[in-house]
């Protein structure tokens, strides 16, 4: 059995993933993802109280990723970030097998991390400022969900560039915003 706590945390957000393609969300048990992960049962006490506490790390691994890989980029050049972003989104959906898993489990995943994006708060905040940023990956999930739930009927090109199409729209509101937050 794994016990190293980074180790087991790992286990679990990946056996977690992999019962998502076998089961809905509800339906997964504790003893399912400790299974899946062969990890003790204390050990996922010792690092999760909850599943929302795992999509909470998932969530979090992804917005690493992009703030490493996407936030230089989107600081000179926010076209070619969100190109980037939609993109990789709809590359990890097609090649990453989420059209084996219920569409009602990628429903929730995709409205779950489009919640954990940042938010911006303040007195002096103006409504795009607010909105705009849940906006856009609000689009883009919402875009997502279709796409795999009707089979990935268009090529990732084609989806990729039709929602860059619609997150353009907002690039000046973004581009301001993203002045005042940096």
């Amino acid at each position: 059995m794994v016990e190293n706590k980074n180790s087991v945390k790992e286990q679990l957000k990946s056996a977690f993933l992999r019962q998502l393609y076998k089961k809905k969300y509800l339906d997964i048990t504790v003893t399912d993802l400790i299974n899946e992960a062969q990890v003790a049962r204390v050990s996922y006490y010792r690092v999760y109280n909850s599943y929302s506490e795992i999509l909470d790390d998932i969530a979090l691994d992804m917005q690493k990723k992009i703030n490493q890989n996407i936030l230089p980029i989107y600081l000179n050049k926010p076209e070619t970030a969100w190109s980037i972003i939609i993109t990789t989104i709809f590359k990890e959906f097609s090649d990453g097998n989420f059209l084996k898993m219920p569409p009602d489990n990628v429903s929730f995943l995709l409205s779950y991390f489009s919640k954990k994006q940042t938010i911006i708060t303040g007195d002096n905040v103006s409504l795009q400022e607010r909105y705009i940023f849940a906006a856009n990956v609000g689009i883009i999930f919402s875009i997502a969900s279709t796409w795999i739930t009707l089979g990935c009927p268009n090529s990732i090109e084609e989806i990729s560039e039709f929602t860059l199409n619609i997150i353009k729209k907002n690039f000046s509101d973004t581009n301001e915003i993203t002045k005042r937050i940096t």
